[in-house]
């Protein structure tokens, strides 16, 4: 492992085995909450049977899902009914002050019996599956095929080549801020507000063209920002207004430089004590060191977007190349580089998928601490260690301390505990 990795995680204090000594906090039970999702106002709490399933990630809309009981005391078939319209109605699955995943009810599936399952999943996914990018200031609502139904951004002075010009508010932006201003523009008008938080922007020349007529998904597009090169990492994380009284949810919109979380491996887990389990999957589908992109036109008038990677002297190493057709709308070369660029940075090994199955408290199994956090303290994003002792060695990886990037946090199998996924980064030699 290189050294400044190694560096990096010895940088951090390991947990002292002091820390054994102290009783673990206590774990408040999961709780659901109903709210809005125009206003983020709680109007009720909806009991719930097993223990409810939640995903949340780095650049993802994630899911929940919630089995009701209909013959409880705690709930009436009205006070169901009345918070389970499909996208007006938003559920939170909480624990303590922490919010693990909230957004729009979507689905229900009943099939006999004495309980009902709803599901849904994160903010995002109201911006991909019922928002429209289209300039809510147009002239007319049902004619998107004017320059004044386009939404574009670039530097001062720069000319938009769909037409029109770059509104004052649009010039001089990154990529970052980009995104931010596709969302503020999305709420800014009367039935499409939403309790959401920004970060500042962040000053820069970049340039995006998005015209009326294409009828794009907002959520898309806004997802397409951070899969090019220099794009931030996002997400919509939920949050109570007020962590007293929990009567309102708003989300917090994290947008990182590029990169989001705690990058100096401050999170711990040691094997067999907070750390459950590690489980991992390897997949060479997006190893690729060449890529082309499909943008407009057709045959000889297709704009192609390329990037490659030159491979090493190895006797094994061989060039391996990919068609991507996720853009055939876009006009701009650049823009299509910059998608090709991020696919070959991406595709540079096949590196396992680490999932550790962590205690949400952050203790033993035994009610005592470890010096692992509690999850409420970790986000995705965030660079991890796990331990692996010599005595107690994982079976398929041995002994030895691994260095992971959290990509996404989803439940386990009870309130207990929860899943981490993540990039492996490399085994920490010393």
């Amino acid at each position: 492992m290189s050294s400044p990795l190694l560096a990096a995680v010895q940088a951090q204090a390991a947990p002292t085995a002091g820390v054994l000594d102290r009783p673990a906090a206590r774990l408040d039970p999961i709780e659901i909450r109903a709210f809005e999702t125009r206003t983020g106002r709680v109007a009720a709490t909806i009991p719930y049977l097993g223990t409810p399933s939640w995903s949340r990630g780095i650049i993802a809309a994630g899911d929940w899902r919630v089995t009701v009981p209909l013959d409880s005391d705690d709930i009436s078939l009205e006070v169901l009914g009345g918070v389970t319209d499909p996208w007006l109605w938003s559920w939170a699955v909480c624990q303590g002050t922490k919010i693990w995943q909230a957004g729009p009810l979507v689905t229900e599936s009943y099939d006999g019996g004495v309980s009902t399952t709803f599901g849904g999943g994160g903010l995002l996914k109201l911006f991909t599956d019922k928002r429209v990018l289209t300039n809510p200031g147009r002239a007319a609502l049902d004619t998107v095929t004017g320059t004044d139904a386009d939404t574009v951004f670039g530097p001062t002075g720069y000319t938009p080549v769909i037409g029109g010009t770059v509104p004052a508010g649009n010039q001089n932006l990154s990529l970052h801020t980009i995104g931010k201003r596709l969302i503020q523009q999305d709420i800014s008008t009367p039935g499409r507000e939403l309790p959401i938080v920004f970060p500042d922007d962040i000053a820069g020349d970049a340039q995006r063209e998005y015209p009326g007529y294409e009828l794009a998904s907002l959520g898309q597009r806004f997802l397409e920002l951070s899969q090019v090169e220099g794009g931030s990492e996002f997400e919509f994380a939920p949050e109570f207004v007020d962590t007293t009284s929990k009567q309102y949810v708003r989300w917090r919109l994290r947008l990182g430089t590029p990169f989001l979380g705690n990058l100096t491996f401050a999170r711990y887990w040691e094997y067999r004590k907070a750390l459950v389990n590690t489980a991992f999957d390897t997949d060479g589908a997006y190893r690729i060191t060449r890529d082309f992109e499909r943008g407009n036109g057709m045959n000889r008038d297709l704009i192609i977007g390329f990037a490659d990677r030159p491979i090493g002297g190895a006797p094994a190493e061989m060039i391996l190349e990919n068609v991507g057709n996720d853009h055939t709308s876009a006009s701009a070369v650049a823009t299509l580089n910059a998608w090709a660029a991020a696919t070959v940075a991406g595709g540079q090994s096949a590196a396992p998928t680490i999932t550790h199955t962590v205690r949400v408290a952050g203790d033993n199994g035994e009610g005592f601490q470890t010096g692992s956090p509690s999850l409420a303290e970790v986000d995705t994003g965030d660079n991890c260690v796990a331990v692996y002792p010599t005595n107690q060695p994982h079976p398929r990886l041995g002994a030895g301390t691994f260095a992971s990037r959290i990509l996404d946090i989803g439940s386990g199998a009870d309130e207990t505990t929860a899943q981490l996924t993540c990039q492996l980064l490399g085994r920490v030699e010393s």
